[in-house]
């Protein structure tokens, strides 16, 4: 039997929470807030991977190419208790590496760097990883003072 994503992600959920954020699955109703997100003029010039303005039509492309399908090479959705979506972070590459984005108005309220210090001890376990990578635009400082945080 094949199943539907919906179908994979119920026998396989994927449950990381901390007391402010949850991570979860992207589902195509995201792609509008993650182009909006994106598309953002203080988030696009620090995105190496999607162009702005983000079409949805791309944005429902990167979220199928990047479902979580039980491996490394995904992306999920970073979430306040109240289901909003405020960005994603994902796993993949050789040398497996880790990005995010995050939406401006969030700035500053360590709400990244909590749902990465859950979610990066999850990933080394879940995949046996003993190395993972990160880097940052040197425009982008906060992002390098997350990454800090995290021991990188």
């Amino acid at each position: 039997m094949i199943l539907t994503p919906e179908q994979w992600h119920c026998v396989n959920p994927i449950e990381i929470t901390t007391p402010r954020v949850a991570l979860r699955p992207l589902r195509p109703t995201d792609a509008p807030d993650l182009a909006r997100i994106a598309g953002n003029d203080a988030v696009a010039p620090i995105l190496a991977s999607v162009t702005s303005p983000w079409h949805e039509t791309d944005v429902l492309q990167w979220i199928e190419q990047s479902r979580w399908r039980g491996r490394v090479g995904f992306k999920l959705g970073v979430c306040l208790p109240d289901g909003t979506l405020i960005g994603p972070l994902g796993l993949g590459g050789t040398p497996k590496s880790v990005a995010y984005f995050l939406v401006p108005s969030l700035w500053g309220r360590r709400l990244m760097t909590e749902a990465l210090q859950r979610f990066l001890p999850w990933a080394c376990l879940r995949f046996e990883l003993h190395k993972i990578t990160v880097d940052h635009f040197a425009d982008n400082p906060s992002s390098g003072r997350v990454l800090e945080k995290l021991g990188f």
